[in-house]
């Protein structure tokens, strides 16, 4: 199963196959979203999908309140795609992801030491995000996060 928490400058992937991370990742897109841009980014998550024989994909979208346009337009597209193959999708929010953990995540710190704590495979992933001045491994962290909550929900 892919997870992914899409954005238009990064996004993070995760795959998760019988409770076993596999795949772990962020990529960055450098400049403004066009046509290029947004194939670019669709085209890397198409791969991961591919190379991993998923049979499901899991997403982490803004919250309503914090939708923009060019993400829009990446969800759209990516839906597309899946749809046209007869691939289940799933979407939650942040709102959703700390409404399902058994724990509470108030704030990313909070997230980033849930999923480690489950994940051991995210420990030198996680020290490098605590040396960062600016937050970098976030989407790695929610994606895998809204796999967990997807996979232990149903």
């Amino acid at each position: 199963m892919l997870g992914i928490s899409i954005g238009t400058r990064s996004i993070g992937t995760a795959v998760i196959r019988k409770g076993h991370l596999l795949d772990w990742q962020v990529k960055s897109y450098k400049g403004k979203m066009n046509q290029q841009k947004l194939h670019m980014i669709s085209g890397s998550v198409l791969k991961l999908f591919r190379n991993y024989c998923c049979n499901e994909v899991v997403i982490k979208v803004p919250d309503k309140a914090h939708t923009y346009g060019n993400i829009v337009l990446l969800k759209k597209h990516l839906t597309k795609y899946f749809n046209t193959r007869n691939i289940q999708i799933h979407y939650y929010t942040l709102s959703d992801i700390k409404a399902s953990l058994q724990v509470p995540v108030g704030n990313k710190q909070d997230l980033l030491q849930w999923a480690v704590e489950r994940y051991i495979e995210l420990q030198i992933v996680y020290r490098k995000e605590m040396s960062n001045k600016n937050s970098y491994y976030i989407k790695l962290f929610e994606a895998v996060a809204v796999l967990h909550i997807h996979i232990y929900k149903t």
